[in-house]
């Protein structure tokens, strides 16, 4: 290991722990946006439905059956395209005016995606398709820059307070459905459902401006943050030391690549077609609460666990042996793939024998695997910039968020191709 750790003589405290607690609430707002997004489902097929057909028709406008698609696209290639950008050329420009810039950039498109969702767009569906688009697309670029700078300058930091940030991710991707389950038992009407959610990520977001703007006057914040070399504003790195930090944490981009890759092939393109052993349309637990507990809560909660349990143990340690043990880890990982699929997944659509009916076997299954994915990137994004001198440490975070980047991508595209061997 290369990297030089301040020791704890000559550290600032950190009162009451306020920055780590900033630090985790900034981790919340990174992806809770965009899953609260994905949470409204419903939403959309209601705001996209044909006015022209009756209210209780099962046919799919064409608006209806790509607005899902559209979303992901939005939500994915602009993210992937900042972080990019963010990772090569973002250095020239302070981390400070970068967090604040693009966290503004994030409060106010989302803000204006809660206006779309509360008018009435059923004469022009299409201008609100494109509106939508347009706007989630430029909240993902402010994102992407966000995520890029947030988690490229964590990695300066001692490990606790980047498994911290790690921590509040999976919190944020696990409270959207949380919060669906809420709102499914106050039984609002459909229409409102749209701005509330949207409404509630738009106050987180604003929130982050001063959260920001006030953890980065602290001495603790900058005494790692900036050091003794001025890294706020350094300028970009060159070849020679992209290389360096490719050399020494190239075994930690493949197992934090490769572990996101797998969570998207199967979640949600498979587990989002989960059945109950015993469907019973008059079981308001089957009915309305299995899908969104058993899919999406279950599978944010237990990553989150699993990131939570990263950063409270510290375990593995630095060295060779705990990287040979993540490694081994996310390779074992993949035999839970073919497991997930034998469940009773799309049981009335497939070919393949289901193997696992019960729904104690999937609930298993489903949780261990993303428990023990959670432990594995907080492990990998904890240990990877350690290997590295302070000066290389923010080039280390921005290219494990690319790794992030291309795994979701990559992941994404196996999705559909797994769905079609069931």
């Amino acid at each position: 290991m290369t990297g030089a750790i301040d020791t704890e003589k000559s550290q600032p405290e950190d009162r009451g722990r306020l920055v780590m607690i900033v630090f985790y609430y900034l981790g919340v707002t990174v992806l809770l946006p965009q899953y609260m997004l994905i949470t409204l489902s419903e939403f959309w097929m209601n705001k996209f439905k044909d006015p022209d057909l009756p209210s209780n028709s099962t046919q799919l406008s064409e608006l209806q059956k790509n607005i899902p698609g559209y979303l992901s696209i939005t939500g994915n290639v602009p993210v992937a395209l900042a972080v990019l950008v963010t990772a090569v050329w973002g250095s020239r420009i302070s981390v400070k005016k970068r967090m604040l810039l693009s966290g503004a950039v994030e409060a106010i498109t989302f803000a204006l995606l809660t206006l779309l969702t509360g008018i009435d767009f059923d004469s022009n569906q299409s201008l609100l398709l494109v509106l939508v688009l347009t706007v989630s697309s430029l909240y993902s670029l402010g994102s992407g820059v966000f995520q890029a700078t947030y988690f490229g300058n964590n990695a300066r930091f001692p490990s606790r307070y980047i498994g911290c940030a790690c921590d509040g991710t999976g919190l944020g991707c696990a409270l959207p459905a949380l919060i669906s389950v809420g709102i499914i038992a106050m039984n609002p009407a459909l229409e409102a459902t749209g701005p509330i959610l949207t409404g509630i990520a738009t106050l987180l977001l604003l929130l982050i401006l001063p959260s920001y703007y006030w953890v980065s006057s602290t001495k603790f914040y900058q005494h790692y943050s900036t050091g003794s070399t001025n890294l706020e504003g350094s300028s970009s790195l060159g070849f020679k030391e992209f290389f360096q930090v490719i050399k020494a944490t190239y075994n930690f981009f493949f197992i934090i690549f490769y572990n996101f890759a797998l969570n998207l092939s199967v979640h949600p393109a498979v587990t989002a077609l989960v059945k109950p052993e015993i469907e019973d349309p008059e079981s308001t637990w089957k009915s309305k609460y299995f899908l969104t507990i058993c899919c999406f809560l279950l599978q944010a909660a237990s990553e989150w666990i699993g990131r939570s349990l990263a950063t409270l143990t510290q375990w593995p340690p630095p060295g060779q042996a705990g990287e040979v043990f993540l490694m081994t880890a996310v390779l074992a990982r993949t035999s839970f793939i073919p497991l997930l699929m034998l469940c009773n997944i799309a049981p009335h659509n497939r070919t393949l024998p289901v193997i696992f009916s019960s729904d104690w076997h999937y609930v298993v299954l489903i949780v261990t695997f993303n428990i023990l994915g959670g432990f594995i990137v907080n492990c990998g994004m904890m240990l990877a910039p350690k290997k590295v001198s302070s000066k290389l440490q923010e080039a280390v975070g921005s290219f494990l968020i690319t790794a992030i980047v291309c795994g979701l991508g990559f992941g994404s595209l196996i999705g559909p191709a797994l769905v079609s061997c069931l």
